[in-house]
């Protein structure tokens, strides 16, 4: 199996179906997933009451799993070890700092590798600058544009529309984008083709 990329909007947690959905996906294909949370775009003191909700969706999804928290100073290793690599958002440009120095390949084997918010972000080739200035690379895991948190306002900078941010992906090299609003899930292969799940 290669692997498969899913790619959220954003606050993904707060959509009991869509979560369920994610749940039944991943128990297709293991059993007992072994899990790896990556709170990179966050500080440590912040990360932890997010992490806790995540623990309770993978206990009300009847999720049997192992699972690891990232560290910095292991982070290869984990994933190596995970099935699933669940990146999670927060400031974009700390989780890009955190992740720069890695060899990502292990990304593409074998893996379920979820992307939301800033972690979508990082997955992308490009990405709009919230002011509808531009766009920002990121890591290039996936040859897509992607937008996320689509709709809502508070994301917008210097009285940018989402039609000017929408508009800076036509200065990408690149023609395939995603525009995920928060309470989308969805899954690619590394090609860039969408797959259902």
């Amino acid at each position: 199996m290669k692997s498969v990329y899913i790619l959220c909007g954003g606050f993904e947690w707060k959509y009991k179906a869509q979560m369920k959905k994610l749940a039944e996906f991943i128990l297709k294909k293991y059993k007992k997933p072994k899990i790896l949370d990556v709170w990179f775009a966050m500080v440590d003191s912040e990360y932890k009451e997010y992490d806790d909700i995540f623990v309770k969706i993978y206990k009300e999804n009847n999720l049997l799993y192992e699972r690891k928290v990232a560290s910095k100073e292991n982070f290869v290793n984990e994933c190596k070890w995970a099935d699933v690599i669940n990146i999670h958002g927060g400031d974009t440009k700390l989780l890009l700092e955190r992740m720069k120095d890695y060899n990502l390949e292990i990304l593409k084997k074998e893996k379920i590798v979820i992307g939301s918010s800033a972690g979508a972000i990082f997955l992308s080739s490009y990405n709009p600058n919230w002011n509808g200035k531009g766009i920002r690379e990121g890591r290039k895991i996936l040859p897509l544009n992607i937008v996320v948190h689509y709709g809502d306002k508070e994301y917008l900078e210097d009285n940018a529309s989402w039609n000017d941010v929408i508009m800076a992906l036509t200065s990408s090299p690149i023609g395939l984008s995603v525009i995920l609003q928060e309470k989308d899930i969805r899954a690619f292969n590394e090609d860039g083709t969408e797959i259902d799940i």
